[in-house]
């Protein structure tokens, strides 16, 4: 449960995976749970691999059970130049009276 709740701050807070060896990282846990053995860089690296394979089986199940996806994208800069794309996929999951609905959006960035 907390290797769970550890995994999803990397992936939600953009953490690297050497969060884990920092010293105020480790007081912190060792305060919240004294008998909880943080894992290592690599375990915690294959864990967020394994949630990400699980995310992407199920979205790849949603896809394929949609009536169709439509595709938004945007470009942009960051103020260090940065460069982003993000592109959005729209499913449409029914199809009612020659009109989509029960429409899903999900997001994702790639840089």
């Amino acid at each position: 449960m907390v290797d769970e709740a550890v995994v999803n701050m990397i992936i939600k807070d953009s953490q690297p995976f050497s969060v884990v060896e920092d010293v105020g990282f480790r007081e912190l846990m060792h305060l919240m749970d004294p008998n909880y053995i943080l894992p290592s860089r690599k375990a915690l690296k294959a864990m967020v691999d394994i949630k990400y394979q699980e995310a992407k089986e199920k979205a790849r199940e949603q896809v394929q059970k949609a009536v169709a996806v439509s595709l938004t994208s945007d470009m942009w800069t960051s103020i260090n130049m940065d460069a982003y794309l993000a592109v959005t996929p729209i499913q449409q999951n029914t199809l009612q009276r020659g009109m989509y609905s029960s429409w899903r959006s999900g997001a994702s960035e790639i840089r």
